[in-house]
């Protein structure tokens, strides 16, 4: 209980999301970082309403999905495990090398339905940015 509160609390500060927030799992994976033409080693972290991801391999990147924003989850051919996150702005997150990544598909296309149905997107602005941190996340 203590140290699954402390993860959920370290998660909360280090992507800078709102208190109510909760970790609910995390995945280990490799997230595609087009403009640089490589894939970098990380965790993606799943909460209420966020999906997030932090590198663990020294390029220090980290990315954080509102679901509200979320318009597609799918996953291509099962020989690289890849799961695909499509955001408005014609914005596309491709997660590679995740295990479970059926089941993850599921659950995440389950979750931003609901996430869509709670939230009036045309009242507000959502900024997704990929960012660098000198710090490195650690779950487990």
């Amino acid at each position: 209980g203590l140290e699954y509160r402390a993860h959920s609390e370290q998660f909360k500060a280090f992507f800078r999301l709102p208190k109510e927030e909760t970790l609910k799992e995390v995945h280990e994976c490799f997230l595609w970082v087009p403009f640089s033409h490589f894939s970098t080693h990380g965790k993606m972290c799943i909460s209420e309403n966020y999906i997030c991801f932090a590198s663990q391999d020294g390029s220090l990147c980290s990315v954080i999905i509102p679901l509200r924003e979320v318009l597609a989850v799918e996953k291509t051919d099962d020989s690289n495990r890849a799961v695909i996150i499509s955001i408005k702005g014609k914005t596309a997150f491709r997660f590679n090398e995740v295990k479970d990544f059926e089941q993850l598909v599921a659950k995440l296309r389950l979750k931003c339905r609901a996430a869509s149905t709670q939230y009036d997107v045309s009242t507000e602005v959502i900024s997704i940015a990929i960012t660098y941190f000198s710090e490195k996340l650690v779950f487990r």
